[in-house]
């Protein structure tokens, strides 16, 4: 059988190719051609359905344009214009924002419009700068801007000047009328009024300003009928315009107040039916707010919860309920809800000013102060936001100029705001400008002579700068002005004491106490100094009476200590114990008894005094990083017995108290590791990564994980990205040594290198440089980087231990000093006592180095190194 031939030559090929992709070219055009007819038609429709009040049939149809042209602006607009007639102006925003970059000319009108009907005037300002401002449109958008702002005069002026052109126009003669009341001009509003409803009387925007005139003029009779006529006027669309709401409202109300109550639900449930949801939003909003007003903030506080989970653009609603948050200390939970909700143009001052102090109190300076930016761009004037601004900005740098210059101008606006005058005293003396700072006390001063706080800023900044003499002066100078005031007696105590006048110092406390004999600081500072003076039965009673009066931390042990001193420590810490038993609610005793078993090494009693001083809630900070230190010290213990269970028991007390504790986790995660458990550590670094500015510690955790499986590229993947994200010495460390432990010499140079450059006030980086040129015999560059690493940081015993072994092995006379010195900064490390020890066995006391050697292998049992240094020293 003859096999048939299915070659084909190229030139056919080449022929059926342009043919296909002339077909692909045609189709796609027929497709492309059909797409945008069928925008059209669409779009044409959606008109119809505009005009015939149709709404929800033009939505459907401008949805279906945007479908059918989806890169065209033309479908975006004719959905935010139905928007826009509705009253969505937020609608309107979310559709035309995204696109405003590339359609600045297209959208820029009607995103203004939207803009200014939410009171985003900032915002309507910069985007009609896109356009002709010169516009009627633009112009009508710029007057309702100004009247927003309540710059009145402008506004008149615009709409006048728009009337001069078009007399007969009667949107503007609206706006007008709208402001000439919105400013009390009542008669000349209804002047107006009058002259608009004579050539055009079926208005009804017009009819139901004047019901409003009516209104407030007490008038109800003609308000109804005026409302009445307006409503008569309005077309019936099938979902509700923003007019025929105001009228219905409005005639709901006048009819009330009328006492035709039965006719004023009838309109009352027209509003309802027009749109079911936002009543029974507005409902339950009312609700929470009335709860909230009356005192009852659980109840607010719950029903809210509901309106935010039902309706999570509800704004408002999640304002309020983050002002709870705050009002019951939940800092987080408010932080987050008021971040997500407000809106820097339109909140309130207090409210922007709130979110912005609970940034700061969450540690998140830059989202504050880029809050604070917005808002001032549309509230330049506004003291609060200003004061508020100049403080976030000090949070991030106290030397910040921009900070002063926020401050100054909240002072200008309002000159009642004192406490502005010490910050920005502390602002000066950070920058070293004293007088400046001085100054801004004294002008303080000069508005409330007798406020403590800027009389204890000013005393202070005078003895930090050594200014002792100035202190005395001013103190004196505060004690003839308030010579009954007992805390003019305690000032001047600080700067007695300060002046190293113990004796003047006790007389001002002697004083303070003669105007108020149970002043707490006045009691603790006078048991101070009987202790110190060695008064013992005096100091003791001193504090007796202090904690009396109010139990304080200090009171607590200064009893301690002035009964240890006569010998009766075990008589008080029993009579203590047995008041906590008494008063277990007494957080303050249970902290200071957990502290003290803590320092004599009985964990158990610790422990039991600590868990109970966090029991009473609220947890104060002294209970509760008290109770941290007691855990986290158990657990070690208990993780060195190899009890690994109670250990974990331990740490996650501790975390229960500070969960977002790195430090805490790092442990955590050691644990798992020693105990092999490396899915658990993963999911804790996990969770760390996961959490606000925890990426560098998540991947620092996640490489030491990976370290201890040995799993040298993922470990060096996550330290590379850890030090990309921010180079410390705690995870250079790391990075370099795995480095090493997977065989990648020239990378872990390179990595010093970078190291030395990125953080040069490190010691740590030097050192290892000097152990890699040691390792190598490049004895005096080694030496060289070793003496750099000390001059930085004389306190780095292990750097000083191996200058001290360079020095021996180049016969160096500084040799055992330098492992003398190693040996005082770390007189329990093994390794540097067996180098000081080998040192002055074969250069110095032979008996002296035995003795170090011996320490040395007595606390490193198993290094071979050093039991032969100490074997072969016995025998020399």
């Amino acid at each position: 059988m003859k096999i048939p031939n299915f070659r084909v030559s190229a030139k056919n090929i080449v022929h059926t190719a342009l043919l296909s992709a002339s077909l692909i070219i045609i189709g796609c055009g027929d497709q492309t051609a059909d797409n945008a007819k069928q925008a059209e038609i669409h779009q044409k429709t959606a008109a119809s359905y505009i005009q015939q009040g149709q709404y929800r049939a033009a939505i459907i149809e401008a949805r279906n344009v945007i479908k059918y042209s989806p890169d065209s602006v033309q479908g975006h607009l004719l959905l935010a214009s139905i928007y826009n007639k509705l009253g969505n102006s937020f609608g309107t925003i979310n559709i035309l924002e995204p696109l405003l970059t590339d359609n600045a000319k297209d959208i820029s009108l009607p995103l203004a419009t939207a803009y200014a009907a939410v009171g985003k005037y900032q915002s309507a300002i910069n985007t009609l700068k896109n356009i002709d401002q010169q516009s009627t449109a633009a112009q009508l958008i710029q007057a309702r801007i100004e009247a927003g702002l309540k710059n009145t005069d402008k506004a008149e002026k615009i709409y006048t000047d728009l009337l001069a052109k078009d007399a007969g126009n009667a949107a503007i003669t609206i706006e007008l009328i709208k402001l000439q009341l919105q400013s009390g001009e009542q008669q000349k509003a209804i002047s107006t009024l009058n002259t608009l409803l004579q050539q055009r009387p079926n208005n009804p925007q017009a009819l139901f300003l004047k019901a409003q005139a009516a209104y407030f003029s007490n008038d109800l009779n003609s308000a109804e009928d005026y409302l009445t006529q307006a409503l008569q006027n309005l077309r019936e669309t099938d979902l509700m315009e923003p007019l025929k709401g105001k009228v219905l409202s409005q005639l709901a109300q006048t009819l009330t107040e009328l006492g035709r109550t039965s006719e004023s639900l009838i309109y009352t449930k027209l509003l309802a039916e027009a749109n079911p949801e936002a009543h029974k939003a507005r409902q339950q909003f009312n609700e929470a707010l009335g709860l909230y007003q009356s005192g009852e903030v659980e109840k607010a506080e719950e029903l809210l919860i509901k309106i935010y989970q039902d309706y999570p653009s509800n704004n408002i609603s999640g304002m309020l309920l983050g002002m709870i948050n705050l009002q019951q200390g939940d800092i987080e939970e408010a932080g987050e809800l008021l971040e997500d909700n407000i809106d820097a143009e339109t909140s309130s001052s207090q409210v922007i000013s709130s979110t912005a102090l609970t940034q700061l109190r969450l540690n998140k300076p830059e989202k504050a102060v880029a809050l604070l930016e917005k808002a001032l761009l549309s509230r330049p004037e506004d003291a609060s936001i200003q004061a508020v601004y100049g403080l976030a900005l000090l949070n991030i740098d106290n030397t910040d100029t921009r900070a002063a210059l926020a401050l100054q101008k909240a002072l200008a606006i309002d000159p009642s705001r004192h406490k502005l005058h010490t910050i920005l005293a502390s602002h000066f003396l950070a920058l070293g400008k004293n007088q400046q700072a001085y100054a801004q006390y004294n002008t303080a001063l000069g508005k409330v002579p007798a406020d403590r706080t800027v009389r204890d800023s000013y005393l202070r900044a005078l003895l930090q700068n050594g200014e002792q003499e100035k202190a005395l002066q001013l103190v004196n100078s505060f004690i003839q002005q308030s010579p009954e005031d007992p805390s003019v007696y305690l000032q001047a105590t600080g700067v007695h004491l300060a002046n190293k006048d113990q004796a003047a110092a006790e007389k001002s406390l002697n004083k303070t106490l003669s105007l108020a004999p149970n002043n707490v600081p006045a009691l603790l500072g006078l048991g101070r100094l009987q202790l110190i003076n060695q008064q013992w039965s005096k100091s003791t009673e001193s504090f007796r009476k202090a904690v009396a009066e109010n139990p304080s931390a200090a009171g607590y042990k200064g009893l301690i200590t002035a009964q240890q001193a006569q010998k009766q420590g075990d008589k008080i810490i029993s009579e203590l114990t047995a008041e906590a038993t008494t008063t277990p609610d007494n957080a303050i005793l249970h902290t200071v008894l957990a502290e003290y078993f803590a320092r004599e090494n009985q964990a158990d009693m610790a422990l039991k005094y600590a868990d109970s001083a966090i029991a009473t809630k609220p947890v104060s900070n002294y209970a509760s990083n008290t109770a941290i230190t007691i855990y986290r010290s158990l657990s070690k213990r208990l993780l060195a017995s190899g009890d690994i269970d109670r250990a974990r028991k331990r740490l996650a007390a501790a975390l229960e108290l500070a969960p977002s504790n790195n430090a805490l986790l790092g442990e955590l995660i050691d644990l798992e590791l020693q105990s092999k458990n490396y899915s658990e550590a993963t999911n804790i670094a996990d969770q760390i990564e996961l959490a606000e500015q925890g990426e560098l510690a998540g991947k620092y955790f996640k490489g030491k994980i990976f370290v201890a499986q040995q799993q040298w590229p993922e470990a060096i993947s996550n330290l590379k990205a850890a030090w990309e994200i921010s180079p410390t010495d705690r995870v250079g460390s790391l990075y370099y040594r795995t480095l090493k432990k997977a065989g990648d010499q020239e990378q872990a140079s390179k990595l010093l290198d970078s190291w030395i450059n990125a953080l040069p006030q490190s010691s740590t980086p030097l050192t290892f440089k000097a152990l890699e040129l040691h390792q190598k015999d490049s004895h005096k560059a080694a030496a060289d980087y070793y003496n750099q690493a000390i001059s930085l940081n004389p306190s780095d015993a292990m750097a000083l231990n191996n200058l001290a072994w360079l020095y021996f092995e180049t016969d160096n006379p500084a040799a055992l000093e330098t492992a003398r010195k190693a040996t005082t900064l770390a007189p329990g490390n093994p390794a540097i006592l067996d180098t000081y020890g080998w040192i002055e066995v074969n250069k110095g006391d032979k008996a002296k180095g035995l003795a170090a050697l011996k320490k040395a292998a007595e606390l490193a049992p198993g290094k071979q190194e050093i039991s032969d240094h100490y074997q072969s020293a016995k025998s020399l």
